[in-house]
């Protein structure tokens, strides 16, 4: 099917142009040039430059959740990790992206963590929130009616929300607003800070307005009624409400992918002790992971992570587009508004697309067969121009966070992890039904 009929999201996404002003201007609402201009500034903080500078406040984070697992290995006794992969993917989203100083997994009962865990699964829940924002046959009325009906089936955990509103708009200021305070009003535009997300989306902000500058000042009398070059720029509410979003959708899937892959290594004790192999051979005597090694040189880790990705996408539905004009595909025609969306989970295990879909083969993604995957068959971030923006730095930690695991210890299940993974879902979200429990043994 042309992609290019489907440039952009459903107009219906929650409502979010029409409930709330602000919410609306997320780049993953927004639409036409005006979306344009703000995944061209969001994605300027994830290029490879961009995410090098990010590795040793993910180094830290992983320390410290090492030192957590030494206590488990300690005791010999079977961890749910559920918990504590939540907290470590909160501490490495708020130092990458926020560089603030937490450690919620020392801290398990921090408020903005505890609240973050009970809100975020109910932003969106139920199966009428995953597909009224998607389907054409959902107007806004009709949406908003569903929204109503699920929250009335849920006013136990609404009214426990409520109490608790206070508490929210409190650690949201600390985690959120008050870093972007500070580094829009604290010290000069244009000076070098700490090299954090936020602060790259304010960055981008400078150098576009520096180049435009620059742009009209060399601009002569006769050009002067031209074309001008639109800028880039995020305004002050854009890069809060960004920011904001990353750290949303940063925080659950990271640790749900990591659930997910430290249980298959646990089953998979071949897997596992290759891939420990791997590492040994790539860091050498010195022992220190980096983003070279991460990224370039442990092409088993890339296998063993997209495969684990492909068996337990944290999205089980990750593309959704509206057609732009009216087309017809395969003596189908289609009106300009159609929404499609791809069912990843159903994709991932499709024996169409794969060999022995159930099973769990890294081997999938080698050099020599990942020809012959189909590029829409695989989609754990999206697909298309607006795949998740931040897909590279998830990406990042899981490996980071495996390499750290498999290098000191040797992980099995433990008694309570009997058979598959069972998943659970939310909205477009899922995540395990319990565990992963497993056991830890040093090296």
């Amino acid at each position: 099917m042309p992609a290019a009929f489907f440039l952009n999201k459903p107009q219906v996404t929650m409502r979010t142009d029409q409930m709330h002003p602000i919410v609306g201007k997320m780049v993953i609402h927004v639409r036409g040039d005006e979306w344009r201009r703000m995944r061209s500034c969001v994605t300027s903080g994830f290029t490879s430059s961009k995410l090098k500078q990010m590795i040793p406040h993910i180094a830290e984070s992983a320390e410290v959740f090492m030192d957590m697992l030494d206590g488990y290995a300690d005791t010999e006794k079977e961890v749910n990790l559920r918990l504590q992969f939540q907290a470590l993917s909160m501490d490495y989203i708020g130092q990458a992206a926020f560089g603030i100083e937490t450690c919620f997994q020392r801290e398990l009962n921090d408020i903005f963590f505890t609240t973050a865990r009970r809100v975020l699964p109910g932003v969106m829940t139920g199966p009428a929130h995953m597909v009224a924002p998607r389907s054409s046959i959902f107007t806004p009325a009709k949406a908003g009616a569903s929204i109503h009906a699920r929250r009335q089936k849920k006013k136990k955990r609404g009214h426990a929300l409520m109490r608790n509103r206070a508490d929210v708009r409190c650690q949201v200021q600390r985690i959120i607003l008050m870093p972007c305070l500070r580094k829009l009003c604290g010290l000069p535009r244009g000076e070098l800070r700490k090299p954090d997300i936020l602060q790259n989306l304010l960055d981008a902000e400078i150098e576009e307005e520096a180049l435009t500058e620059a742009v009209m000042k060399s601009e002569t009398k006769e050009n002067a009624d031209g074309p001008k070059k639109r800028l880039r720029a995020l305004s002050p509410r854009e890069v809060i409400m960004n920011a904001t979003l990353l750290f949303m959708g940063g925080f659950e899937t990271t640790s749900i992918a990591m659930c997910y892959l430290t249980f298959l290594l646990a089953k998979h004790q071949d897997v596992q002790d290759k891939l420990r192999e791997e590492v040994k051979e790539a860091v050498g005597e010195q022992g220190e992971l980096d983003y070279d090694t991460i990224t370039k040189k442990l092409k088993y880790l890339v296998q063993v992570v997209e495969e684990g990705l492909r068996l337990y996408p944290p999205a089980v539905v990750a593309t959704s587009r509206q057609a732009e004009e009216d087309f017809e595909w395969n003596g189908m025609k289609f009106k300009a508004g159609t929404c499609v969306m791809a069912p990843t989970y159903q994709l991932h295990r499709d024996p169409r697309y794969w060999v022995d879909p159930d099973t769990f083969d890294p081997e999938r993604f080698s050099a020599e067969n990942e020809s012959s995957i189909h590029k829409m068959a695989f989609q754990p971030f999206g697909v298309g121009p607006r795949h998740c923006v931040g897909f590279q730095m998830a990406r990042m930690e899981i490996r980071y966070t495996l390499a750290r695991l498999v290098q000191r210890y040797r992980v099995d299940l433990g008694e309570s992890q009997k058979g598959e993974m069972r998943m659970d879902s939310y909205a477009m979200v899922s995540s395990p039904e319990n565990g992963p429990w497993l056991k830890f043994y040093r090296l």
